[in-house]
């Protein structure tokens, strides 16, 4: 396996599939319910970069410094601070930014699956998967956000969100 360090820098995005197969609760809900908590997943992007993750989820785009603490042969452990996102956000989100916006430890644990490449990260009674996105030979991104191309990003609220709290502020 390619180092962990060197692995988690690029663009994954949530694998709303693999998500839902490991996730007990989904399989209990039914009809309605089991569409509107599947719609949750699939739509984050995350691209690391050294020092910063940066975030795409639904149109909104945002960075947060981002460390790796520690490595082994399969995890990494990152800590994700986001400053000060509660105080520049819209005022119906400010409240669980607040919460997300303090420092956080983040174990993320890469899997290889046939020719793809995924990590998993803890999210309270389930797992939430990514998967790495590949970036074509002119250098921008196939992933659904501006991430890779030159130049700023096409849609900025000008924020810093820990990203790993997605589960919780897509709950809204």
């Amino acid at each position: 396996m390619q180092n962990p360090r060197n692995l988690l820098i690029g663009t994954w995005k949530s694998d709303r599939w693999l998500t839902l197969k490991h996730c007990h609760k989904y399989h209990r809900l039914t009809g309605a319910r089991k569409r509107q908590f599947s719609s949750l997943f699939g739509k984050l992007v995350l691209r690391y970069t050294g020092r910063r993750v940066h975030c795409s989820l639904r149109g909104s785009e945002w960075t947060a410094k981002c460390g790796i603490i520690a490595a082994d042969s399969e995890s990494v452990v990152i800590r994700v601070h986001s400053d000060d996102l509660w105080k520049r956000s819209d005022p119906i989100v400010a409240d669980i930014l607040k919460v997300l916006s303090r420092p956080r430890l983040r174990h993320l644990h890469f899997v290889r699956r046939g020719n793809r490449q995924y990590y998993w990260i803890g999210c309270g009674t389930f797992c939430e998967w990514f998967q790495r996105q590949e970036v074509s030979k002119a250098g921008s991104s196939h992933a659904p956000c501006g991430f890779g191309r030159k130049g700023p990003a096409k849609k900025s609220i000008a924020a810093e969100a820990a990203p790993v709290f997605s589960h919780v502020a897509r709950r809204q």
